[in-house]
């Protein structure tokens, strides 16, 4: 039980340590970073009308994944057609919680926002996230509640709806006030997800992505989970698979395993070049830390 509360720490501090430096050290000085060189003008071009040109003003999960890669290189997006079509999801929502794209729509965007407001302090960003911390647990019970019944939610879409919720807390994890309880519950919520459905793929890995940091070489129980699910990371999207990257890149240089550790650095560093995360853990492994 001991080994348990400080290995739970373990994770929590670093983690916290790892997106306090990234939300108000370097997110502001990086608006300015150089583009990496991956990203043409064809890429931008595409980017950017994908999110000009939403179907009946409400941007996909693509859209909202093409933003996502977009901050992921350090490019900085004007909020407005987000908060657009965050207003058209709510008010669908507010009529009926019976459709599950609506909530998987719902809460892709609340992640989003609220990256946008706890990494850069966004004042408009975070009027909307009140409203989601006051309205995003009451969603999800209704959703659960219709898990099951006919015509309701079937578990695989439960499922990947508790996933979304936990990507949208985990964007907050770094924040003083909240930072225990939001690190209890992410992982709570990847289990849920995996009892919903073993084969959600996402929920397995960040799971194992999620145990890295008290894993060592002495700690077999959790190696093996992270191990067995090494071979699904490039299911992943483009922002997941960085971070996954990163972290098992950081796990096989705790095991010694130096060869396999540069090669998960380098494709972190084929996706975003600029990041900071990145440049923080190839610092820190030129300083002799296996860490970020």
């Amino acid at each position: 039980m001991a080994n348990y509360f400080l290995n739970k720490r373990a994770v929590l501090f670093v983690w916290c340590m790892a997106l306090s430096v990234y939300a108000y050290t370097e997110i502001p000085a990086a608006q300015n970073a150089p583009l990496s060189q991956e990203q043409t003008q064809t890429e931008r071009t595409a980017a950017v009308s994908q999110v000009q040109a939403p179907v009946q003003g409400i941007l996909s999960i693509a859209d909202c994944k093409a933003l996502e890669e977009q901050y992921y290189r350090m490019q900085a997006f004007d909020p407005q057609l987000l908060l657009d079509s965050f207003d058209r999801i709510r008010e669908a929502l507010n009529t009926s919680v019976e459709d599950a794209e609506l909530l998987n729509l719902y809460f892709e965007h609340a992640k989003l926002i609220s990256m946008l407001y706890v990494y850069e302090g966004n004042r408009q960003c975070g009027k909307y996230d009140t409203l989601i911390q006051g309205e995003a647990q009451n969603f999800l019970r209704q959703a659960e509640k219709l898990t099951g019944k006919h015509e309701g939610f079937t578990r695989e879409q439960m499922s990947a709806l508790f996933m979304r919720y936990a990507n949208y807390l985990y964007t907050k994890i770094g924040v003083p006030k909240n930072t225990f309880a939001i690190a209890s519950a992410v992982p709570v919520l990847y289990r849920k997800a995996l009892m919903l459905n073993p084969g959600n793929i996402e929920a397995a890995v960040k799971l194992a992505c999620w145990h890295i940091f008290p894993a060592d070489v002495t700690t077999g129980n959790y190696n093996s989970y992270i191990e067995s699910q090494e071979e699904y990371i490039e299911e992943l999207s483009a922002a997941d698979r960085f971070n996954a990257y990163l972290l098992y890149s950081i796990y096989s240089m705790k095991k010694y395993e130096s060869a396999k550790g540069r090669a998960y650095l380098q494709k972190a560093a084929a996706l975003f070049p600029n990041h900071v995360l990145l440049l923080r853990v190839s610092e820190n492994y030129r300083n002799g830390y296996f860490s970020l």
